[in-house]
């Protein structure tokens, strides 16, 4: 580029030194010419040339500084580059020293704060045994004081008492119980008495069965009072009457045993169960499975025991 605006710029000046020259043609001097033949053009081409060829020469000469500049720059960083990496090999070769102690540094605290946990842990512990002597203490040098005769009544009123034997009684009468007997509650053993008589002088099977009816009887009065209850009712062998006379380890079964197993009171118990799940969990525990189907919502297991393939082999 710079050698063609220096032949430009040659060009303009040769053409310039003949056009002030008398003409050929007619020998007139070059103040009698009326025709300049261009000249103009050329002297203002000359100009812009020699104005460019400036500007290239200043550009030229920054950009040498700035290359200058650059490469002192280069050189720089590439000394600090090498200054930076003799550093980082020394701290390479430190932490390659230091390692083993670190290694062993952590181990150490690893076991220190085992150590603390295990002593915080023994302290806590310690803590305990000595808040618990202390009550022990307390409640072995405790004396209650004597109330005067007739302030407190053991139990519960005879009202309740009555409300609560009807609600069992209900229940029964709902199994269909053979008899429907009436129920009464004994304020002296806070039982249920069967027709007049404790349910203990019954049968085993009977007397379960009266333990689920008294069982389910305070679930119903606590929901007819709105008291507290927790919602579940656990019944072990409830229908234990009809077990297997022959294989069963209690024997044969009694008279009212049988009079209560040719009832049909199975059905009904199940069917009873059923009608109530809006207002408990009934979890039952028994040898048979239930006679009726249970519905939506009900979930029957067979534990097979340690010889049997049923689902499970046991409850625990």
């Amino acid at each position: 580029m710079r050698q063609r605006l220096a032949s430009l710029e040659e060009g303009g000046a040769a053409l310039l030194a003949g056009a002030r020259r008398p003409c050929p043609l007619c020998g007139a001097d070059p103040s009698h010419q009326l025709h300049a033949h261009g000249i103009d053009e050329v002297e203002t081409t000359q100009r812009a040339v020699r104005a460019e060829m400036t500007k290239i020469a200043a550009e030229r000469a920054d950009l040498a500084k700035a290359t200058h500049s650059l490469e002192a720059e280069q050189e720089g960083l590439l000394k600090r580059a090498e200054r930076l990496s003799g550093e980082i090999e020394d701290v390479d070769r430190q932490l390659d020293e230091v390692k083993p102690l670190e290694v062993a540094t952590r181990r150490t605290y690893e076991e220190l704060d085992t150590a603390r946990f295990v002593t915080r842990q023994g302290l806590a512990l310690r803590q305990r045994i000595d808040e618990l002597h202390r009550r022990k203490v307390q409640l072995e040098a405790f004396k209650p004081k004597s109330l005067p005769r007739g302030s407190v009544t053991s139990g519960i009123d005879g009202v309740t008492g009555h409300e609560f034997a009807t609600t069992v009684q209900a229940v029964l009468h709902a199994w269909q119980f053979p008899g429907l007997p009436t129920v009464a509650f004994d304020d002296k053993t806070h039982d249920i008495l069967i027709d007049g008589k404790s349910r203990r002088t019954n049968g085993k099977g009977v007397r379960a069965l009266m333990n689920a009816a008294f069982k389910i009887g305070v679930l119903l009065y606590c929901r007819q009072k709105e008291l507290p209850h927790p919602g579940i009712v656990v019944l072990d062998s409830p229908l234990l009457s009809y077990r297997d006379p022959l294989t069963s380890r209690h024997g044969e079964l009694d008279a009212d045993e049988k009079e209560v197993k040719d009832s049909g009171l199975k059905e009904h118990f199940y069917r009873f169960l059923v009608e109530q799940k809006d207002r408990a969990q009934f979890v039952i525990i028994e040898n048979d499975p239930p006679p009726i189907a249970l519905g939506e919502g009900s979930i029957v297991t067979s534990f097979a025991g340690s010889l049997g393939t049923g689902e499970r082999r046991g409850l625990y």
